[in-house]
């Protein structure tokens, strides 16, 4: 705050009164992370997917932050940190996104240096901070069908000796949703 305008006469003291020295020093940190990964661990997922990004952003520094905007290298505009963030408190953003390949994004936060009442600091630039993570993609694992349709006498799930093949059954391969015949084949006598 500040300090009312005093006028003393020659001679007079006034011990009510003091003035303190304040140096700004604003910082903020950003921490990136992908999916469960730790900070600095790399994400894996099985095939193409959804991955949630977090950004914790924390103000280190002794002044006040406000417009506390992050954004992604890869994904853009993640979200704007709502009203002021005291020295040493932290915001928590989150934002999802699709991945096929590969890759290591960067996050940003940039926001301006302000006092608690939302004045501007003079000479104060704004402060930014950046962190990446990183996501694997794993190729998705081929799966395969068996190479027999027989009749299983004992319902054992094993072609047993005296369980012979079917010669001239259609087996149709269909995607996930069951719509889209993706092969066929007619079984022979081996």
């Amino acid at each position: 705050g500040l300090t009312p305008s005093v006028s003393l006469a020659e001679g007079v003291t006034n011990t009510t009164l003091d003035a303190g020295m304040w140096c700004p020093q604003p910082a903020v940190t950003l921490v990136k992370t992908a999916g469960t990964a730790p900070d600095g661990q790399t994400y894996t997922i099985a095939g193409p997917g959804s991955v949630t990004y977090t950004y914790v952003v924390k103000n280190t520094g002794n002044t006040w932050l406000k417009n506390l905007a992050v954004t992604d290298d890869k994904i853009g505009f993640v979200g704007v940190v709502s009203g002021l963030l005291g020295p040493g408190e932290e915001a928590t953003l989150t934002k999802a996104a699709a991945v096929s390949a590969d890759v290591t994004n960067v996050g940003t936060v940039t926001g301006t240096p302000v006092t608690p009442q939302d004045d501007p600091i003079p000479g104060m630039e704004d402060v930014s901070a950046s962190d990446p993570a990183a996501v694997c993609v794993q190729p998705m694992a081929l799966g395969s069908l068996g190479d027999r349709v027989w009749v299983d006498a004992d319902q054992d799930g094993i072609q047993d000796a005296g369980e012979p093949g079917l010669t001239g059954v259609t087996v149709t391969l269909r995607n996930a949703a069951g719509d889209t015949v993706l092969a066929s084949a007619v079984t022979a006598p081996d």
